[in-house]
This record gives C-alpha cells, structure tokens and sequence, in this order.
C-alpha cells in the first residue's frame, strides 16, 4: 500500500493536488475548515477523477474511496507527507 498524502486546504489548488495524488493511487486526507469549501473541493476532486479516462471504472472507483475531505486534524496522522496549499495570507498560515 502507497503511504498517505495529507492536503491542508480544499481550494482550487488543493482539490487538485489531491485529485492528482488519488488518481496516481494515493490515499488523500483533505484537510479544510471550511464546510462550504470542503463540499466544493469534495465536488471537484469526484469531477476530476470521473473524467480521468486513463482510468479503469474499478481504478476511479477505488481513487475517490481513497480521498477524505475533512476538518479533522487527526485525519493526517497516518499521512507521509503534507502539501501545504492554504490561502496566501501570512496571518492564516501562521
């Protein structure tokens, strides 16, 4: 099994990185704040993922089980690596 990949923020940028791990065979744990943006990134990364025609159905099916979107910090404990990809403002970051 692939080891995990943590995403911090659902945004355009976000729902993509992980869109791109979880058709690449990864697990994907999502981490937004968010409500509204957590439902937008979950939206995009299933979109992205369906039309990934380079997919087996069964090979789709098994990315967006692998994907988590959530404001559950402990979600990222059984990730390897974390992608930060939250809004540009110093103040958020910190």
């Amino acid at each position: 099994e692939r080891a995990g990949v943590g995403v911090l923020g659902g945004g355009v940028m976000g729902a993509g990185i992980a869109s791109a791990f979880a058709g690449s065979g990864f697990p994907v744990v999502v981490l937004e704040p968010q409500a509204a943006v957590r439902e937008r990134a979950t939206a995009h990364i299933r979109k992205w993922i369906e039309r990934k025609r380079s997919l087996a159905d069964s090979e789709r099916r098994k990315a967006l089980d692998s994907v988590i979107v959530t404001e559950d910090l402990s979600r990222l404990s059984n990730t390897q690596v974390v992608i930060e990809a939250i809004v540009e403002d110093l103040e958020v970051k910190r």
